[in-house]
C-alpha cells in the first residue's frame, strides 16, 4: 500500500501533445483561471489558434500561481498573441513564457514586448 503525503502536491501539469486545441483549452481554461497549485503548465503541440490563446490570456488576468507557461509549436495569431499581451501586463506571477516555433508577425512581437516594459 502506497501513502501519500498530503504536502505532496504535483506543480506541474504537462498537456502537451494532447491534441487539445481550443476546444480543449475551453474545458480546462475555468479551472486554470482559479488555480492555487499549479505552477508549470505545458500546453506545446496542441494545435492552439487565436480563440484557445484568449482562453490562456483569461486565465493569465486571473491565475496568481502560475509561473511558467509553455504555449511552443501552436499555432497562435496576432490577435491570440494581443491577448496574452494583455494578460501580461497585470499578471504578476508569470516568470516564463515560452512561444516559439510559430508563425509570430511583427506586430504580435511588439504587443509582447509593450506588455513586458
Amino acid at each position: 500500500m502506497c501513502i501519500r503525503d498530503s504536502t505532496d502536491i504535483t506543480q506541474e501539469l504537462d498537456l502537451s501533445k494532447k491534441y487539445m486545441r481550443d476546444w480543449g483549452v475551453r474545458i480546462i481554461g475555468e479551472g486554470l483561471k482559479y488555480n492555487t497549485v499549479i505552477k508549470k503548465l505545458d500546453m506545446s503541440y496542441n494545435s492552439l489558434r487565436d480563440e484557445g490563446a484568449k482562453i490562456v490570456g483569461e486565465v493569465l488576468k486571473n491565475n496568481k500561481t502560475l509561473t511558467h507557461l509553455n504555449l511552443r509549436y501552436n499555432s497562435i495569431k496576432t490577435e491570440g498573441i494581443k491577448a496574452i499581451s494583455e494578460a501580461l501586463k497585470v499578471n504578476t506571477t508569470l516568470l516564463q513564457l515560452h512561444l516559439g516555433e510559430f508563425s509570430m508577425k511583427a506586430v504580435g512581437m511588439v504587443a509582447i514586448s509593450e506588455a513586458l516594459e
